[in-house]
């Protein structure tokens, strides 16, 4: 009897393996008994990884033909958990939500990530982390760039998904000068709109009035810093081939998310979405403080997960813990988090 490739015997029930199957399993075992050998002789290993292998503060993975790399700004606290999450909820249930997760109920760590994607055309890279205005925890786009041997000349195109600092704030140096002077920097319509007008509102933010006054100052500033490198598009436009932008208006008006694509792989970056996913994933309907717009914000984060569940795509964020790779399972109302296993 043949079932799912294997054959059962007929008396004991026990399932066989296929002709097939058996020569898979030989060449494994015999790949193992040769580095077995080698080991009892005492013989050096092989070197099977490249000099530089992913852990260099970037992770680097195929989709399609395309080479896309996490990298990593590094971290900062989200302290305290609440109210920057769950200000419609209370302060127990994220402390108990957080518990869940064998976290403290007093703090979180937030990781910063970009994205590089190589078409082979383009070296495109989405956001630019915090540059120095988060501290000596962030800050090191440039530096982990550099151990995956990209230079900031070597990009031609920045997307920047949305004007908050933890994005922006790498554009330009401390002396106020463009650090990827070689590329384009591409923002939305809404997104520019907003930053630029003369009263932007953010009195849905859960954020304090200082840090609403810095944000809007940092953004101006910095948008103002690479005018001359700007290109405008829309929500939903297609940047190069392969990779289309993603509205996902809330966090601010012109958030956006990118569906990168080449042969059959997909990958959705969720950008901002989700923040904090031991928190938004087993409570998507949960308030975020940064959030423009926190109830569109919510629509918006169960939109791009039950798309990400619905069509198994992978996803990868700005705030998920690097590498930031994973998938999403969707089950009552709530998401669970599968990341990528590590492969160097």
């Amino acid at each position: 009897m043949i079932t799912d490739g294997q054959t059962t015997q007929p008396r004991t029930g026990r399932p066989m393996l296929s002709r097939r199957q058996s020569l898979k399993a030989a060449a494994g075992l015999g790949a193992l008994t040769i580095f077995g050998q080698r080991f009892a002789r005492g013989e050096k290993p092989v070197a099977q990884l490249p000099a530089l292998g992913n852990g260099n503060g970037f992770y680097q993975r195929k989709i399609g033909t395309f080479d896309v790399a996490v990298i990593s700004d590094g971290t900062f606290p989200l302290a305290p958990p609440f109210p920057l999450f769950g200000a419609n909820a209370s302060e127990k249930e994220v402390s108990d939500t957080l518990a869940e997760s064998f976290l403290r109920a007093d703090r979180l760590t937030g990781h910063v990530n970009a994205l590089l994607v190589r078409t082979g055309k383009e070296t495109l890279l989405i956001d630019t982390g915090c540059g120095t205005n988060f501290g000596p925890t962030t800050g090191f786009l440039v530096r982990h760039l550099a151990n995956l041997g990209v230079a900031p000349s070597d990009i031609n195109a920045v997307l920047i998904t949305h004007a908050h600092p933890d994005h922006l704030g790498g554009l330009i140096d401390p002396a106020g000068q463009p650090v990827f002077s070689k590329a384009e920097v591409i923002f939305t319509k809404a997104e520019q709109a907003f930053w630029t007008d003369a009263n932007p509102d953010l009195s849905k933010s859960g954020t304090p009035d200082a840090m609403k006054e810095m944000m809007v100052k940092g953004a101006q500033s910095v948008l103002a810093a690479v005018t001359k490198q700007a290109r405008v598009v829309g929500s939903g436009d297609k940047l190069f081939d392969g990779i289309e932008l993603v509205d996902a208006a809330g966090h601010t008006p012109g958030h956006v998310g990118v569906l990168i694509a080449s042969g059959s792989d997909q990958l959705l970056y969720v950008t901002d979405a989700v923040h904090a996913h031991q928190i938004q994933f087993a409570h998507p309907d949960w308030f975020v403080a940064f959030d423009t717009d926190p109830n569109l914000a919510v629509t918006t984060r169960k939109k791009l997960l039950d798309r990400a569940a619905a069509d198994r795509l992978m996803i990868a964020g700005a705030h998920l813990p690097f590498p930031a790779f994973g998938h999403v399972r969707s089950s009552s109302g709530r998401y669970d988090w599968v990341p990528t296993i590590w492969e160097w």
